[in-house]
């Protein structure tokens, strides 16, 4: 029974070999493709690191020298900032249009027209971020403020366009709905739109009666009703 024992394990680890020595040569190429693929993923996210932390670094340069415009009182210190932003801010939408860096850029030259005042230049930046990163935090804050930006500009369809849009993709996760939700009844009073009006305000009041936007809501449907 041992010997026989024996015999079948000498076959199985016969027939063993002769398949590892059939297919060695295809076993060496798998498995040079996996460690060439180790080494490549290693290299990716170092480079990407990289390029993450360089990015991150330009866009709080950004940062700083906009918080700088923004208190300063010397108009001459103010247009030399104003350069040097917006220099900035298109070096780091040429290298980093889709990553992180790209969607700040984009805000904070927004921010920068808005403060100017140059309501469609901002509003195009503010648009142009909710169109390339809609799923970023920043999107419906974004925006919020080419609404607003649309309202300074006497261009209230327009605003109403962007503040319906902002109910229709993030009314789950933005805790400015509310807000938005007021900004659509007090614009669609404005054009006239009574009863659309009213539906607003009514919503606000169903779905947020704990919102500070809320007796605000209750005062225009009393006097619209």
């Amino acid at each position: 029974m041992h010997k026989k024992e024996l015999t079948t394990k000498q076959k199985f680890l016969k027939r063993f070999s002769d398949f590892l020595q059939r297919f060695k040569t295809i076993a060496i190429i798998i498995l040079s493709v996996i460690v060439a693929f180790i080494i490549g993923f290693a290299v990716v996210s170092e480079v990407n690191k990289s390029i993450e932390e360089k990015s991150t670094s330009m866009t709080e340069q950004i940062q700083k020298d906009f918080d700088s415009w923004t208190n300063s009182a010397d108009e001459d210190r103010k247009d030399s900032l104003e350069s040097s932003i917006l220099e900035q801010v298109e070096a780091v939408l040429e290298k980093y249009p889709k990553k992180y860096a790209g969607q700040r850029a984009l805000f904070i030259r927004g921010n920068l027209y808005f403060g100017r005042e140059e309501w469609d230049s901002a509003h195009d930046d503010y648009i142009l971020l909710a169109e390339r990163f809609p799923g970023s935090y920043l999107a419906p804050v974004a925006l919020i403020n080419g609404a607003v930006a649309m309202e300074e500009s006497d261009q209230p369809e327009k605003a109403l366009e962007i503040y319906q849009s902002i109910l229709e993709t993030y009314r789950k996760n933005t805790p400015e709905i509310p807000r938005i939700l007021f900004s659509v009844g007090r614009i669609q009073e404005l054009l006239g739109a009574k009863e659309a009006a009213l539906d607003t305000y009514n919503d606000l009041l169903d779905n947020f009666s704990s919102s500070s936007w809320t007796n605000l809501s209750r005062n225009r449907i009393i006097y619209l009703e």
